[in-house]
Order: C-alpha cells, then structure tokens, then sequence
C-alpha cells in the first residue's frame, strides 16, 4: 500500500524554505538529518482536483 504525506513548504529567519519530513518517512527510507535531497515538481490530482507537489529522493553519494 503507498502513502501520501503532505507537508507546507515554511521559511526560516534567514528566508530559507524547508519542509519538515516526518519521523516515519525518514525511518522507512533511511533518511537522516544532513543526507542530500533533490526534489521534483510535479502535479497532484485527488478528488479535490490539481495542485503542486514534490517528489523528493536522496542522491546516491555511492554512485560510479
């Protein structure tokens, strides 16, 4: 079964954006404060109709 999260993109003091992952994403990935990410915008359609979404992943530092 897939889950979808949903998160607010926020902004700290220095305007920087973050969003905050949730605990069980990053365990399920094996994610970890400081780890890379790169992000893909994309569409989301649901019974609400369209709106912005993202899919993040992590880059591969092991990569030949």
């Amino acid at each position: 079964m897939n889950k979808i999260y949903s998160t607010t993109v926020q902004e700290d003091a220095e305007g920087n954006a973050f969003i905050e992952i949730p605990t069980e994403v990053l365990t399920q990935l094996d994610w970890n404060e400081g780890d890379d990410l790169v992000w893909d915008e994309t569409e989301v359609c649901d019974d609400d109709g369209e709106f912005k979404g993202a899919v993040i992943f992590k880059i591969n530092e092991n990569k030949a």
